[in-house]
């Protein structure tokens, strides 16, 4: 109880202990979770299918991280520990792979320590329009992950600047695959959801998640 009340308050504090205000910015804050979500599902499957492709295409094997002594301890780790669960030691299947690394696997890729070794020779064609920087593309990634995170594990995120991270989401996806941005834009529902914000507070508007 105490734990939920200290939740919630975070909720009474935003809106002046206002009781039912805090309610209904409750009930926002889970439909623009809700919102956010099909972009970062697009974002992280287009991510790990592309970095994934041209790592294998690189190095001409399924288990590509045996090309490169650059992997650092913690991710070579996380790769064995995945090949070693399969039966018979046989090679992941692609799919298997890249579906069962987390999305901040991924995104560690495309860290400064691995600049020289993956980004500069492999990594960059999975980004083949863009003229951005690795750092600036990792820095965008890596705050979506944070806003993937607290809505994984239902946190508020309405403190959270909600605009700037909804671009980064189509931002980044467009360097991977203009095709997918602007079928995300087609069908997201974020600017709209945003937008009432102030109208669910106020109780002209009803939450729909």
């Amino acid at each position: 109880t105490i734990l939920l009340l200290h939740r919630f308050n975070q909720y009474l504090k935003e809106v002046d202990w206002d009781k039912e205000r805090a309610i209904r910015l409750y009930a926002w804050n889970i439909e623009i979770s809700a919102a956010l979500w099909g972009g970062i599902h697009i974002l992280e499957i287009t991510l790990r299918k592309q970095l994934l492709r041209e790592l294998i295409t690189a190095s001409k094997r399924l288990d590509w991280w045996n090309s490169y002594n650059t992997v650092n301890y913690r991710t070579l780790k996380n790769l064995k520990q995945k090949v070693s669960s399969e039966s018979n030691d046989h090679l992941l299947d692609l799919n298997d792979l890249d579906s069962q690394l987390p999305f901040g696997f991924w995104i560690g890729l495309l860290s400064n320590r691995y600049h020289q070794s993956l980004w500069v020779p492999i990594l960059n064609k999975s980004f083949p329009k863009s003229n951005k920087k690795r750092a600036d593309i990792h820095k965008d990634l890596y705050a979506v992950l944070r806003l993937r995170n607290r809505i994984a594990h239902h946190e508020p995120i309405f403190d959270m600047d909600l605009f700037l991270l909804s671009n980064n989401i189509k931002n980044v996806l467009g360097l991977l695959d203009l095709n997918k941005e602007i079928w995300l834009k087609k069908n997201s529902r974020v600017d709209a959801v945003l937008k009432k914000k102030s109208l669910v507070l106020n109780g002209e508007y009803e939450t729909s998640f």
